[in-house]
């Protein structure tokens, strides 16, 4: 009886052995056919040759964009001859990956601008951020601002709209962008008429049935009029 019970712990035992070998061998296997797949390649769309001294040194910087996947994705490169890739940021086309990314030249200094004018279900979060780059590539905030609000009017999930608040804000960023040149824009909303004369002027205000905007007046006093008209719905 029990060189029975030891003869089937011992066939247990190599079973197991196998077993955790075909396993190592499969894995090995598999990190053999992942390191034979080919890397993927971008093409450079964009190059902007010595545009701007972004870290400061006293040296200008190139800006070079990368897609791949047939222009889904992009890559934004910043270097030098010393450091081909000081620093780099991801974009997309589809709306979770979109990006607007600008060389903005403010009080005699070249500055990276990031803004964000993000819209989701009428749900909204504008953010820019002005920075530029340490000797390490790291980013060094010099003005940064946002504001929450949403266009969801009549609905119960409608949580606040502050004309004053949002106009500010554009004010802010409209005067960044007056000194800014494109370096790469995946935003689907965010549209310029005069790409030498940079300026949001917030899509969904010509998008609301009825509603006419007055571009003559003041921003504050055109949001205020929105709010009025779709609230009076």
């Amino acid at each position: 009886m029990k060189r029975w019970i030891a003869s089937i712990i011992i066939v247990a035992i190599i079973v197991t052995i196998t077993a955790c070998d075909n396993q190592s061998e499969t894995i090995v296997n598999s990190n053999v056919q992942q390191d034979e797949l080919p890397s993927v390649r971008g093409e450079i769309t964009e190059e902007f040759s010595a545009i701007a001294d972004f870290n400061h040194d006293g040296i200008k910087e190139t800006v070079k964009v990368i897609a791949f996947d047939n222009g889904q994705y992009f890559e934004l490169q910043i270097g030098n001859s010393e450091d081909p890739i000081l620093w780099k940021t991801e974009a997309a086309t589809a709306h979770m990956g979109w990006l607007a990314l600008f060389l903005c030249q403010w009080d005699g200094a070249d500055y990276l601008l990031r803004y964000s004018p993000y819209m989701s279900q009428g749900m909204c979060h504008y953010r820019y951020d002005l920075f530029f780059l340490d000797s390490s590539g790291n980013e060094v905030i010099v003005d940064s601002n946002a504001v929450y609000f949403d266009i969801n009017f009549g609905s119960p999930v409608h949580l606040s709209f502050n004309p004053a608040e949002i106009a500010a804000f554009m004010h802010e960023v409209n005067a960044y962008l007056e000194n800014s040149v494109v370096l790469l824009n995946t935003d689907g909303n965010l549209k310029f008429a005069d790409e030498s004369h940079l300026q949001d002027t917030l899509w969904w205000l010509n998008e609301e049935e009825g509603f006419t905007d007055d571009k003559t007046a003041d921003l504050s006093e055109r949001l205020a009029a929105y709010k009025q008209y779709c609230e009076s719905r």
